[in-house]
């Protein structure tokens, strides 16, 4: 038999059933023998819309993973749906993360990704500091500082490990000196190591070059002033 035709066949038998006889079981279950041997773009559509609109979120899960399995085109947009789907509806946070990971570095500029791992990262939840580390290369790629500095503040409150939090302060300063030139922010990274951490392990050269770097900005807004008087 003709493979194009059968699927024709199928297509229109579960269009009928949908629309003209209200039934959407029927019709998934038609959906669901037209991709068993075969990838169709129109028919996953319309199975997801199915799926979602009874709620079915275990099938939309499965259906999406067979359509990633098969299909090169809209990798992305795939991904997305399936960590949408992991965390609005199977309460699995950490399988959804391992989706966006893989959709932020096939595109970094994705928005509906980029949102939902934001919203994750503003959550009270114990995977927001995965969140946070999965967005840092989206917001270095486009320069947005304050977001880069907002995402290291999450992960630094979340680090247990002394050496690793050590680490992720050093680069929060180092950004508030280089990109926002942010002196103030400087003195405050400063005194959370003092507070926090063992000063000698950081060294002294680092502090002292920070130190000169404030003085120099400070020095050259007086002489500035000055110029202006």
């Amino acid at each position: 038999s003709d493979p194009g035709a059968r699927r024709r066949l199928l297509t229109r038998q579960a269009e009928i059933y949908e629309r003209g006889l209200d039934d959407a079981e029927a019709a998934i279950g038609v959906l669901e023998e037209l991709l068993l041997d075969a990838s169709d773009s129109a028919a996953y559509a319309s199975l997801e819309r199915l799926y979602v609109a009874a709620r079915r979120w275990d099938d939309l899960g499965a259906m999406l993973e067979q359509q990633l399995d098969r299909t090169l085109d809209d990798r992305v947009v795939i991904r997305f749906k399936l960590a949408r789907n992991c965390h609005q509806h199977q309460s699995d946070t950490a399988r959804a993360l391992e989706f966006l990971r893989e959709a932020v570095a096939e595109d970094l500029r994705h928005a509906p990704s980029l949102e939902l791992l934001e919203s994750i990262m503003g959550s009270g939840g114990s995977e927001r500091a995965i969140a946070a580390e999965i967005l840092e290369s989206a917001y270095l790629s486009r320069m947005e500082w304050p977001k880069l500095t907002a995402a290291l503040e999450v992960r630094i409150g979340a680090e247990s490990d002394v050496e690793e939090r050590k680490r992720l302060l050093v680069r929060l300063g180092q950004i508030h000196e280089a990109q926002l030139e942010d002196f103030a922010g400087d003195d405050g990274f400063l005194n959370r190591i003092e507070r926090h951490h063992d000063i000698a392990h950081l060294g002294v050269v680092q502090l002292q070059r920070q130190k000169r770097c404030r003085e120099q900005a400070w020095y050259g807004d007086g002489n500035a002033a000055g110029r202006r008087r």
